[in-house]
């Protein structure tokens, strides 16, 4: 199950943290089991990062679209179980994706050994939701890639 979390991107006081922990414990114990996606938009997960590691989540989405750099503390901190989700691509405007800046993106987590590799199973996809991105690119001028 999926769930949204933007606000983690903010600056979040003690209180905030302690909520979330209780809350996601809650939903932990009353589904046993239950496998759950923690999602992050809009910006860096920055000092909440060690908050949402502690949370019962088998992954964790980040937003590296907006902030790219999270990357690096987040593979330095999170525990080899972990399933990451990579937003690579931007959901506003896919069709101007640089494929080759997404690779180069996401090679630090390609770069590391087996026994570094956090999850055995990432993904990769848009920093934020693709809801309004159009079905196709027929009939759409060819976009350029950015500079």
């Amino acid at each position: 199950m999926q769930i949204d979390e933007p606000a983690l991107v903010l600056d979040l006081n003690d209180h905030a943290r302690r909520a979330f922990e209780t809350a996601y414990g809650a939903l932990s114990s009353a589904v046993p089991g239950l496998k759950l996606l923690l999602t992050t938009y809009f910006g860096a997960i920055g000092d909440n990062l060690d908050m949402a590691l502690r949370l019962p989540v088998t992954s964790l989405h980040l937003d590296l679209v907006s902030a790219p750099a999270q990357l690096e503390d987040v593979l330095a901190k999170a525990p080899t179980d972990l399933v990451l989700s990579l937003g690579v691509v931007d959901g506003r405007n896919i069709w101007r994706a640089d494929l080759n800046a997404v690779l180069d993106r996401i090679e630090p987590v390609s770069k590391r050994t087996p026994g570094e590799i956090v999850g055995h199973h990432n993904l990769v996809g848009a920093g934020i939701g693709t809801v309004h991105g159009a079905y196709s690119h027929h009939g759409r001028q060819a976009a350029q890639a950015p500079e």
